[in-house]
């Protein structure tokens, strides 16, 4: 881990679920999604959110959720075929899918716990708009939140920084969004550039590529961490860049050039 880290010229960064800790944003978006939940479904939203949360249930980061069956499929992230085929409660089921084949709108990938309440609440018959995602970040920033920081993430940023380390923030949130939560964690001024919105993972590469080439380095010279496994990892894998996942969900994924750590307290134990 640490060799990846002093290897590294360039890191990019998520930030929603990377940059902090804890699930407590997870349960606090999931409760304005439930706002969206026709009333009569609202508790088993709530039920199946907390199960899936506590890993009771299929559905998890990594896995693939088809929108008409409600069936979800554990995947091979690298080459998104099917290893195994489910109902929502886990019973297999056995039929092939080839996900490269299936139009987008037809399932929604689950690359981080965000997903886990917005699936559960597709599940129980809502259509979430980005309302609920805008209303978390906004009782997220709030003085009352007691939000859990990563311990020393600013003072570890700042000594790998001060090693002339290229330090980059792709967000898919908006970029005051993106500006207040870093302001609020102390990190806005770490950061080199902040793309924001990023547009992950459609544009992810792009965003990769155009900053390797401003610095005229190549993908294995940089170092991409995230929470996301198809928004932030996969993509610089396929592009030869080493990776970080940050997740606590027991995945055993086995790649030469990846490291899967619970949190970023982690990273500089």
């Amino acid at each position: 881990m640490k060799q990846m880290l002093q290897q590294a010229q360039m890191i990019f960064f998520d930030m929603d679920g990377t940059l902090y800790e804890g699930r407590k944003h997870y349960d606090t978006y999931a409760q304005q999604l439930m706002l969206q939940v026709p009333k009569n479904k609202q508790k088993s939203f709530w039920h199946n959110y907390t199960q899936a949360m506590n890993k009771q249930l299929p559905l998890k980061p990594g896995t693939i959720f088809l929108k008409q069956s409600q069936n979800i499929i554990q995947v091979d992230p690298f080459t998104l075929s099917s290893i195994f085929i489910s109902d929502w409660n886990g019973n297999r089921v056995y039929e092939s899918i080839h996900i490269k084949d299936l139009p987008s709108d037809c399932y929604i990938p689950v690359g981080d716990a965000w997903w886990i309440a917005y699936v559960c609440a597709v599940q129980a018959g809502s259509s979430p708009d980005f309302s609920a995602y805008e209303k978390t970040k906004e009782i997220m920033l709030t003085a009352q939140y007691n939000f859990p920081k990563t311990k020393n993430l600013k003072e570890s940023l700042s000594r790998l920084k001060s090693k002339q380390k290229i330090f980059i923030c792709i967000t898919n949130s908006y970029a005051e969004d993106a500006k207040s939560l870093l302001k609020f964690l102390g990190l806005y001024d770490v950061f080199m550039h902040i793309v924001a919105p990023g547009n992950k993972p459609q544009e992810i590469k792009n965003h990769f590529y155009r900053y390797l080439n401003l610095y005229h380095l190549k993908p294995e010279q940089a170092l991409s961490i995230g929470d996301n496994i198809f928004n932030e990892i996969i993509p610089a894998l396929q592009m030869g860049m080493p990776a970080i996942l940050l997740s606590d969900w027991g995945e055993d994924y086995t790649h030469p050039r990846l490291k899967i750590v619970p949190t970023l307290e982690n990273i500089f134990d």
